[in-house]
């Protein structure tokens, strides 16, 4: 009997010792992969911080550019507000100038436009005063053309006169030549 009772302890004891093996193996791996578990969540935490940390100084870098960009269009932004103020400040002086200048011509133009009237009325009374004159010279030459149209014309008549008596004593000729023809026949 003492084999049967051997096998009651030494069955269990087996197991027991199995179970020890088999215990000290997944104890060994067990924390084997809790180490290296506890190994990737610190990792995990290093590599956020350090993702953390690169963010944090990209954004800083970024609001830097940003408000560098900022700075330069506000700087942009002056330079064309200065740049049209003073283009504004020189149109005003171009623009009195030029109403300086237009005032002044408008003077010049006057003053030229009172000569010219003045310049104008002269000439028209020389015309008057040429117009007089070519009159009296069309009323002479007129009565020089008529006194000459006077002897032409008594020339004229006298010629007429001495025609017409010539037809009229060449017809009184052939009326004497057709009578005498008619005498003989």
């Amino acid at each position: 009997m003492k084999k049967k009772t051997s096998i009651y302890f030494l069955i269990p004891l087996v197991c027991v010792l199995a179970f020890a093996g088999y215990y000290t193996t997944f104890l060994k791996d067990h924390n084997a992969k809790e180490k290296t578990r506890l190994e990737n969540i610190e990792k995990a935490k290093k590599d956020k911080d350090v993702k953390a940390q690169r963010d944090a100084d990209l954004a800083f870098e970024q609001a830097v550019a940003a408000r560098k960009v900022k700075d330069d269009a506000k700087k942009a932004k002056d330079e064309v507000t200065a740049a049209e103020k003073d283009a504004k400040v020189k149109r005003k002086e171009a623009r009195s100038t030029a109403e300086t200048d237009a005032d002044r011509l408008i003077r010049t133009i006057e003053e030229k436009r009172t000569a010219l009237a003045d310049i104008t009325k002269e000439i028209g009374t020389l015309e008057a005063q040429k117009k007089a004159s070519a009159a009296e010279g069309d009323i002479i030459q007129k009565a020089v053309v008529q006194a000459k149209e006077n002897a032409a014309t008594s020339q004229a008549d006298v010629l007429l006169y001495q025609k017409a008596a010539a037809a009229r004593a060449k017809i009184e000729a052939d009326r004497r030549i057709a009578e005498a023809a008619a005498a003989k026949k």
